[in-house]
């Protein structure tokens, strides 16, 4: 499931059009949903309940920041459309 939140949090940073505000949440509502996960699915205690979140959150964010950086880089590799190259 780790793998699956690294990948949503790609998915996530590569939408330009929502705000870093919007990512946080959005990854923040993953990293309950897979705490979860872990404390109905494994019947686990609070520990590792409190390990899964922390771990989910830090997943999702690297993923989200991959993400930013690949349509960054996209954004600047793409050619100018103004006259004259100008931005």
């Amino acid at each position: 499931m780790i793998p699956t939140l690294l990948v949503a949090g790609l998915l996530l940073g590569l939408v330009s059009a929502l705000r870093l505000r919007y990512k946080a949440m959005a990854s923040a509502a993953l990293a309950v949903v897979w705490a979860a996960y872990v404390a109905i699915g494994l019947h686990a205690s609070l520990t590792y309940v409190v390990i899964g979140f922390v771990l989910a959150v830090i997943n999702t964010a690297i993923g989200v920041v991959i993400g930013m950086g690949v349509a960054a880089l996209v954004r600047a590799m793409r050619p100018s459309r103004s006259i004259g190259g100008l931005r």
